[in-house]
């Protein structure tokens, strides 16, 4: 199978999807694997002692939530800096840059389709890569195209999906 780019897996149908899934051309050449601890929770152990300050949450929406779910309940969100506007987003992050901070998670309160207003954010995002030289995560929730590849043309370094179970 011929490698294609990250821009036509949008335009493949079922078949050619679950095709390109199975011929393992997606597993990364690496096995390297990565944990991270949310910086809302506080951990300490003989091996780990999270920060806040390392890599910091951010809420695009403040502490509100369309959708309001169980396994939640929008109570992450008050854990979370808000950054209701791109250029406070962008103040927030210089000055936990300059204390400390190696990247930081931008999430937010989902809309009533599922997903979480980063669109407006991304030339914020690709400013904070450019010029804080942050590690960027987001959660985008359901993610439509477009916002898709302004988050890749922004530089993030993960995006994140919920997956819950029941």
């Amino acid at each position: 199978m011929a490698i294609i780019s990250a821009e036509k897996v949008w335009d493949l149908n079922k078949e050619e999807l679950l095709n390109l899934l199975d011929s393992k051309v997606l597993m990364p050449s690496h096995r390297a694997v990565r944990f991270y601890a949310p910086s809302f929770m506080h951990y300490k152990t003989r091996y780990f002692c999270s920060s806040s300050n390392f890599f910091p949450t951010f809420s695009v929406t403040g502490t509100s939530c369309a959708l309001n779910c169980k396994h939640c309940g929008g109570k992450v969100l008050s854990t979370m800096h808000s950054a209701e506007s791109a250029d406070k987003l962008f103040s927030l992050c210089s000055k936990l840059k300059q204390n400390g901070a190696l990247g930081c998670l931008i999430s937010g309160g989902c809309l009533p389709d599922g997903s979480v207003p980063l669109k407006q954010y991304a030339l914020t995002i690709e400013k904070i890569k450019r010029e804080l030289d942050l590690t960027v995560f987001v959660h985008s929730g359901v993610i439509d195209k477009e916002t898709a590849v302004l988050l890749k043309s922004a530089g993030v370094d993960a995006v994140l999906i919920d997956v819950i179970g029941s």
